[in-house]
């Protein structure tokens, strides 16, 4: 079959002499994939075999001409779809064709903008680039870790990692994309924001680049080293916040840090000790309080719908998890459920109510959002966590969980450090901090 498969996509090459621009080279990967008969999780899938491996994501652009592709994302796009290397060669000639002729399109409008004073000197750009997703709508409480982002990005001598820890749901990002907007003008070299979960390293280091017009420069250095010393010469000299987004370990973070090392950071994470890294200033991101629960519902349903009692209940149901309020908010209000009866239904269902439309993704299911946690963690940590449920509350000691799991004080307490669990006092851990249902 596999044989079957990369004849069917070398003879799917099409006259790659033909295409002139980065839209034509993207129909005609678009034109490759089909050929190929396979999806973009699959192509993605089978790249990671190789030494490109790509995202989903990043393939699913690549098809779609959202951007300018890296040569490594195009290098393990063809290798998901198993182009033998002979063919590849044509693909990655096209690029380069395509990266010198745009090149030269960017050079005759350098005309206006100051030419370096030294090597490795940076051009100004020319607009200030703000690469945050929109800004949330109705959005609640916050108050004092908005502070505390505030009083720990504004040095302008000394640059801090700012990581914000907590559980799937919690509104980790949704306070990063706050903070962003309200507070824009504090960066006048703007915001870039990468989506660590979406992205390759190197894709990022490109859309950081090709924010102040220098993505092509940055192409044309071979090696992730060269990559990083390049963009940490051009980030110094703008000073953006950068905020890293979903960061799943440390491995993902290590080289957009050191490029991003003289700027203010904030790292959304899970787990404390991500997010710890490098000295960062931690904020342990709580729930909301019953009356920021309340009134968060107020604002997505108006005074009227948003009865005071089921308020409270669901608030309480909910573990006041701004994601979780939302989704219930947005079910009263595409079914008109009075919130009372979403109440009663959430007492039944829980996790199979807490989710919104057809297609229940991270961002529309509690579920889901719980299950990226769980399924990071190693093989002994799922099973300690699953045994957890035998306490049946959301307040234990350690030595509860100890017992529960079969395990020594010490190997519980290294499992809850390790994990998304809160602890309250020695010895006492809240459950409801953690990625639990």
């Amino acid at each position: 079959m596999a044989a079957v498969a990369r004849h069917r996509a070398n003879a799917s090459t099409p006259d790659l002499a033909e295409v002139r621009s980065w839209t034509m080279l993207a129909a005609c990967l678009m034109d490759l994939k089909e050929g190929t008969g396979r999806s973009y999780a699959r192509i993605a899938r089978l790249s990671s075999t190789g030494k490109h491996a790509v995202s989903k994501s990043t393939v699913e652009n690549l098809a779609k001409g959202k951007g300018t592709p890296s040569r490594e994302s195009l290098m393990g796009f063809l290798d998901g779809c198993g182009i033998a290397s002979d063919v590849a060669a044509l693909w990655l000639s096209t690029w380069d064709r395509l990266v010198r002729q745009q090149r030269e399109v960017e050079s005759s409008r350098e005309v206006q903008r100051p030419i370096p004073s030294r090597p490795g000197a940076t051009r100004r750009a020319q607009h200030v680039p703000f690469m945050a997703p929109p800004d949330i709508a109705y959005f609640v409480g916050r108050e004092g870790d908005l502070k505390a982002l505030r009083e720990n990005t504004r040095s302008a001598n000394q640059a801090r990692v700012m990581g914000l820890y907590g559980m799937g749901g919690i509104g980790k990002t949704a306070l990063a994309i706050r903070f962003a907007h309200i507070r824009r003008d504090d960066f006048p070299g703007g915001v870039l924001w990468a989506h660590l979960d979406k992205s390759t390293t190197g894709d990022i280091l490109y859309a950081f680049a090709q924010a102040y017009g220098l993505g092509t420069e940055l192409i044309h250095l071979s090696g992730d080293e060269k990559r990083v010393a390049f963009m940490q010469s051009v980030l110094t000299q703008q000073r953006p916040l950068v905020v890293l987004d979903n960061a799943a370990n440390s491995a993902q973070l290590e080289p957009l840090i050191r490029a991003a090392a003289n700027c203010p950071i904030i790292v959304t994470a899970r787990q404390a000790s991500i997010a710890a890294l490098r000295d960062a200033a931690v904020i342990d991101l709580d729930p909301l309080s019953p009356g920021e629960s309340r009134e968060l519902l107020r604002e997505l349903l108006g005074e009227q719908q948003a009865d005071l009692s089921a308020s409270n209940e669901i608030g309480e149901l909910t573990g006041h998890l701004p994601l979780a309020l939302r989704i219930v908010a947005a079910r009263a209000q595409r079914s008109r459920y009075p919130l009372y009866e979403l109440a009663r239904r959430l007492k039944k269902r829980r996790l199979g109510e807490l989710n919104y439309g057809r297609d229940a993704g991270r961002d529309t299911s509690v579920r889901s959002s719980f299950e990226l946690t769980y399924n990071d963690l190693k093989a002994s940590d799922r099973s300690f966590f699953a045994a957890l449920g035998a306490l049946g509350g959301i307040d234990f000691s350690v030595d509860a969980a100890a017992h529960v799991t079969a395990s020594s004080y010490s190997s519980a307490e290294q499992c809850i450090e390790g994990g998304s669990f809160k602890t309250e006092s020695a010895g006492s851990v809240d459950l409801q901090h953690g990625d639990g249902a």
